[in-house]
C-alpha cells in the first residue's frame, strides 16, 4: 500500500477507538501517548523507525516545496516489534469471524488488505509518532508490515 493512502487516511480519520486487550504481553505498545523519550528501542526498531519516518516525510513533501508552511523537515516515528501475526490479531482483538462483524466497511477492507499482504519472513511492527506530533494534532499510530526493509502495508489504528 502506498504511503499516500496513509496520508489520506491520516487526514480523514479523526478518532482513536483502539483499546488494549488484557492478554497483550506488552511486546509492542498500544498507547500512542506513551512518553517516547523514555522508550527503549532495539537496533532493528530504530532502523524501522527511520525507514517509516523518512518514507512519511518524502511522501508528505511530494508536492510541497521547501519554505512552504506545510513543508515537513522531519516526522519522528517510533517502531516496536516485530510481533507475529497471532500477536497482531490479539492486539487488535480480532480473528476471522470477528473481522466479518466489523461495521466500518473501509476499516474492514484495510484490515483484510493488511493481513492479506503478510508473507512468511515479513515483520509486523507497531508504530507511533512522537509526543510533539500528538500535541500538534498530527499524531498517528498503527501497524506496518516490513519486507526486506521496505514498508509493504500499513494500517492506522489511531490518529488525531
Amino acid at each position: 500500500m502506498r504511503l499516500h493512502w496513509f496520508l489520506l487516511i491520516l487526514l480523514l480519520v479523526c478518532a482513536c477507538k483502539h483499546k488494549q486487550p488484557e492478554s497483550v504481553t506488552n511486546k509492542s505498545f498500544i498507547n500512542p501517548l506513551i512518553k517516547t523519550e523514555d522508550l527503549e528501542q532495539t537496533e532493528r526498531e530504530i532502523e524501522v523507525s527511520k525507514i517509516l519516518s523518512n518514507d512519511f516525510v518524502k511522501e508528505w513533501n511530494t508536492n510541497i516545496k521547501p519554505g512552504d508552511p506545510f513543508y515537513m523537515d522531519e516526522y519522528i516515528v517510533y517502531a516496536k516489534g516485530p510481533i507475529t501475526v497471532e500477536e497482531f490479531d490479539i492486539e487488535m482483538g480480532i480473528n476471522d469471524e470477528k473481522i466479518e462483524e466489523i461495521k466500518n466497511e473501509r476499516f474492514k477492507r484495510e484490515l483484510m488488505h493488511f493481513r492479506g499482504n503478510y508473507k512468511p519472513n515479513d515483520e509486523i511492527f507497531y508504530f507511533t509518532s512522537d509526543e510533539k506530533s500528538w500535541g500538534a494534532l498530527i499524531g498517528t499510530a498503527g501497524y506496518i508490515i516490513v519486507r526486506e526493509n521496505k514498508i509493504i502495508a500499513i494500517i492506522i489504528t489511531c490518529l488525531n
